[in-house]
C-alpha cells in the first residue's frame, strides 16, 4: 500500500504540474492527482501479470515442442519447475487479481515480445539454473525464486522501463512504488492461502488517505498568496523569485500540513519534507528549507495557529 511518504511524492508531482501548466481549475487538477495515484495500482497489476506472462511463454513453448513432427525425449518430458511454480498458480487463481486485471484492461497482448525477452534473460541466470536443478521445489523455494526473478531480472530491466515510459508518462516515476507492492505480495504469499490470498490494497485507510491528499492539495493551491507572504516573512534576504520553485512548493506543502492536518505530528511533517528536499531539490535546499520552517514553526506555536491537541501528538 502507498505510505504517506508515497502520497506526498505524488502530491508534490501533481502540484508542480499544476503550477507549471498555469492551470486554474483546481477540481480538474485534483482529479488528475487521484487518477495518477490510481495508475500506480494499474502498474502493480501489470507487473504481477508480467510475472505470470513470462511463465506462460515458457508453457506455450512446451506445447509447441510437444507438437513437433518428431519431438525429442526432452520435448515430451520437460523440466516443469518454472511453469509449476506455486506462486504463479496463487496469482492466477486469485479472483481479485483477475477482476482487477479485467476492470483495468491490463494485458500484454500488444507487447508479447517483452515477456519472451525477459524469460530468455531469466533462463540465463545462475539462480534460474539452480532452481531448475531442484528435484521437487517446496513452496518456500518457489517463493524465493520468484522474488529473485522479480528483483534481479524484471524490476531493474531497461526494456521494461522503456516500455513503461512509452506507455504512460507517470509510470517511470511510479515503478519504485509498484515494485514495492509486488515484493510485499510475494512476501506475504503462503502455500495454505489459496482461498484467502489477496492483493496489497492501494491505501492503508482509503478515507483518511484521500482526505489527507485533498486537504493538502486544495489548501496549498487556494492559500498560495498567503503562503508566499508567510515564507517571505522569514526569508528576509531573499526575493521569492530567487527561491527555487521546488523549494517554495515543498515549504508551502509543509506549512499546510503542519497547520491543517491534525493527525500528523509536527516533527514528522518537518522530517518528511526535508527528506523530499534531498530527493527532489538542490543539495543546499534541505538546509534552507529546514531553517525557514523552524522559524515558522516557532512562530506558529507562539501565536497558537497550530492545533495539534490530539493525544500523543504534542511534542
Amino acid at each position: 500500500m502507498l505510505s504517506r511518504r508515497h502520497l506526498r511524492v505524488k502530491l508534490l508531482q501533481s502540484l508542480y504540474a499544476f503550477i507549471q501548466s498555469e492551470e486554474s481549475d483546481v477540481a480538474k487538477g485534483e482529479q488528475a492527482l487521484m487518477n495518477s495515484i490510481n495508475e500506480v495500482y494499474d502498474l502493480y497489476i501489470l507487473l504481477l501479470d508480467l510475472l505470470v506472462e513470462v511463465k506462460n511463454t515458457e508453457e506455450q513453448l512446451f506445447v509447441d515442442r510437444k507438437n513437433k513432427y518428431i519431438p525429442s525425449k526432452e520435448d515430451l518430458n520437460p523440466n516443469t519447475n518454472f511453469v509449476d511454480n506455486r506462486f504463479f498458480k496463487l496469482i492466477e487463481s486469485c479472483a481479485q487479481f483477475q477482476r482487477e486485471k479485467a476492470d483495468r484492461k491490463i494485458s500484454w497482448e500488444d507487447n508479447d515480445d517483452l515477456p519472451k525477452k525477459i524469460k530468455n534473460l531469466l533462463k540465463e541466470s545462475n539462480f534460474y539454473k539452480e532452481y531448475m536443478a531442484i528435484k521437487k521445489p517446496n513452496f518456500e523455494e518457489d517463493q524465493k525464486f520468484v522474488m529473485k526473478a522479480f528483483k534481479k531480472v524484471i524490476a531493474d530491466n531497461d526494456l521494461l522501463y522503456d516500455y513503461l515510459e512509452d506507455t504512460n508518462v507517470h509510470w517511470g516515476d511510479d515503478l519504485y512504488f509498484a515494485c514495492s507492492f509486488v515484493v510485499n505480495t510475494i512476501k506475504k504469499a503462503d502455500e495454505e492461502s489459496d482461498s484467502s490470498f489477496s492483493l496489497i490494497p492501494l491505501y492503508k485507510d482509503e478515507k483518511d488517505d484521500r482526505d489527507f491528499l485533498i486537504t493538502l492539495y486544495r489548501r496549498t493551491i487556494l492559500d498560495n498568496k498567503d503562503l508566499d507572504k508567510t515564507i517571505q516573512s522569514k526569508a528576509k534576504n531573499w526575493e521569492l523569485d530567487r527561491i527555487a520553485v521546488m523549494d517554495m512548493l515543498l515549504m508551502k506543502m509543509a506549512i499546510t500540513e503542519i497547520k491543517e492536518v491534525r493527525s500528523v505530528p509536527i516533527k514528522v511533517s518537518l522530517n518528511e519534507y526535508i527528506e523530499l528536499a534531498k530527493a527532489y531539490s538542490t543539495p543546499k535546499s534541505k538546509v534552507f528549507i529546514n531553517g525557514i520552517l523552524d522559524k515558522l514553526i516557532n512562530e506558529f506555536r507562539t501565536d497558537g495557529s497550530i492545533n495539534k491537541n490530539e493525544r500523543g501528538l504534542k511534542e
